[in-house]
């Protein structure tokens, strides 16, 4: 599935709807992180269409199938990885384009984007909670093991890797996906949403901010307006009805 292309995802959506119609877990884990700017084949900047556009339109066009498999021994779950780096970039939803002179950076997509994935998550609970789906969020790993980052500069991520915060966080990819496995079948979490993970723990936010490496989320991750807003903005640019 391209994430790039909306139409694509309802592709993608329709062939899973024909070969099955119960879902028990619907993970939105791919996403991209770039400098350069680009606009998906539906004019959205990139780091919006591909981390948050194609997860919020895929859960919409899923959403009967998890409705459909909730059940009493277990509740239907959204995961959404999202990332530390949304406690450094507050979504902006009067400018969710990063449109203007100066405005872009990867650093702010890719963060702004973040956020908008646990607003997305907090929003599914708070819509769909009572009905059997819950929804989380998570940080996965610090990892450049994953091709993630790509794009980055070479002198960048020796700042990462030589950072004695990033030395004593980072993760393989198999443990870096632990949280995620954990998100999507731990007993414990049965019936649990709109809370934001990190190394298989809910976490509360994180007072520091200026410290990457600490677990915790951002000051502004449970904001009921701002994930409504979101929502319905959403809504109109997928052109999906509720």
């Amino acid at each position: 599935m391209d994430q790039s292309s909306l139409a694509d995802v309802r592709r993608a959506a329709a062939e899973l709807l024909a070969r099955e119609d119960k879902l028990h877990v619907f993970v939105a884990n791919a996403g991209i992180y770039q400098m350069k700017h680009e606009t998906s084949a539906d004019g959205f900047e990139m780091h919006l269409a591909v981390n948050h556009l194609a997860h919020f339109l895929l859960f919409l066009l899923l959403r009967p199938a998890l409705l459909a498999a909730t059940s009493s021994a277990f509740h239907s779950r959204v995961v959404v990885v999202g990332s530390n780096a949304s406690r450094r970039f507050k979504a902006d939803l009067e400018n969710m384009n990063l449109e203007g002179e100066g405005v872009y950076n990867g650093y702010l997509g890719y963060g702004a984007s973040k956020t908008m994935n646990t607003w997305m998550a907090n929003e599914i609970e708070a819509r769909y909670g009572k009905s059997g789906v819950h929804a989380v969020s998570l940080q996965p790993a610090f990892s450049f093991g994953t091709g993630l980052a790509k794009d980055f500069d070479p002198k960048a991520i020796k700042a990462f890797t030589d950072d004695p915060g990033f030395q004593a966080r980072s993760k393989s990819q198999p443990q870096g996906a632990a949280t995620t496995v954990y998100a999507a079948t731990a007993k414990e979490l049965e019936g649990v949403g709109g809370v934001w993970l990190d190394n298989c723990h809910i976490q509360r936010q994180v007072w520091d901010q200026k410290t990457l490496w600490a677990s915790g989320h951002s000051p502004w991750a449970f904001e009921p307006e701002n994930q409504k807003k979101l929502w319905d903005i959403s809504l109109r640019l997928v052109g999906e009805a509720e």
